[in-house]
């Protein structure tokens, strides 16, 4: 029986691949409206402890020392609720992973908070459509997917060349692009119904782009050493940008630089962890 070119096309239809092919399209085509250039697609990575394996769609350039590692998930008819504190404000903060060469023999990476100059809300909690109360919520196991991938391709990184000091740190910043639309729930959890667990009435707002900032399990910590339960949960937290795709090229423009090091060119050298004499 020969396939007719209606069931070619909707073999087609139902890949992934199209809408990476397309987002990369979009991205090429807007760079000089937003400076960002795309280096890599399909971009193999094994991560050097799990030995987890797959495919980074898109990495692109960021800023002066950055990359964005992509995962495009197409997703129809689809809606990502972030749920947030009713007073919640666009932040700088993200908790991403670096790199570094430290003197002639010795590099390190790990995750660590900086001040990003790009801001957006932040949320830790994400509800979507049809997922049961006993699987791994839909955007953990992506955000998971794309910070293995992101430890990999730092790891391989080590072995190019790179300067010591300050200039030489490379950052790289996990990001999901989706068809899905994405909304914040302003939810004051004293309105939550405490028999029910369930809001009478909230505020909905649609959004572009919302980072998503967790406590997500990762192969490198960060550079503090905690001391107790509190510390050790706030270093624990991955920063992952989720961006919907209609706002991509508002979501790549603008400054992804840092503001200054709090303690100028000693970082990362005055973390315990990378001291020489530790």
């Amino acid at each position: 029986m020969t396939a007719s070119n209606q069931d070619l096309l909707n073999l087609v239809n139902a890949s992934g691949f199209l809408f990476q092919l397309r987002v990369e399209q979009e991205i090429t085509s807007t760079e000089p409206k937003h400076g960002k250039a795309v280096l890599a697609r399909e971009h193999p990575w094994v991560h050097p402890v799990t030995r987890d394996e797959g495919f980074i769609d898109l990495i692109t350039t960021a800023g002066t020392n950055g990359k964005i590692i992509f995962e495009c998930k197409r997703l129809r008819d689809a809606e990502w609720v972030f749920l947030i504190d009713p007073s919640a404000k666009p932040t700088a903060s993200a908790w991403i992973i670096w790199r570094k060469r430290l003197s002639e023999d010795r590099r390190a990476s790990a995750w660590d908070e900086f001040s990003l100059k790009r801001q957006s809300l932040e949320a830790e909690f994400c509800v979507v459509r049809g997922q049961a109360d006993m699987q791994v919520p839909m955007l953990e196991r992506l955000a998971a997917i794309v910070l293995a991938s992101v430890e990999a391709l730092a790891n391989d990184e080590t072995a190019y060349p790179q300067e010591v000091g300050w200039t030489g740190v490379r950052f790289y910043f996990p990001a999901i692009v989706t068809t899905a639309r994405l909304f914040v729930c302003r939810a004051d959890p004293s309105t939550i119904d405490l028999t029910l667990g369930e809001l009478k009435d909230a505020v909905f707002e649609e959004v572009p782009y919302i980072r998503f900032t967790k406590s997500l399990p990762t192969t490198l910590g960060s550079s503090m050493l905690p001391a107790n339960v509190p510390e050790a949960a706030r270093e624990s937290r991955r920063t992952v940008f989720v961006v919907n795709a209609s706002h991509l090229r508002p979501f790549l423009t603008g400054e992804w630089e840092f503001d200054p090091p709090w303690d100028g060119v000693s970082w990362p050298w005055n973390f315990p962890k990378w001291k020489e004499d530790h």
